[in-house]
């Protein structure tokens, strides 16, 4: 079982058709900083999706995917 975690919500910006749009990420972290969960909130990716016409599972991916490469997880 993990130590209770810590949790932060980051922002990723996404270019999509030339636009941009925001996904907030939960962030889960240990007490010592080490992260090991990302989860982009479902209601923004999916308002994202429907404004692109991107699945929404895409939109997640791309989401947390960002947020990884910032937190350096």
């Amino acid at each position: 079982r993990l130590p209770d975690p810590e949790r932060a919500f980051e922002t990723a910006t996404l270019s999509i058709g030339g636009d941009e749009h925001e996904v907030s990420v939960k962030v889960a972290s240990t007490a010592d900083g080490d992260v090991y969960d990302l989860s982009a909130e479902y209601d923004d990716a999916a308002a994202v999706a429907e404004a692109t016409g991107v699945p929404v599972r895409d939109v997640i991916r791309r989401a947390e995917s960002r947020v990884r490469e910032s937190v350096g997880e």
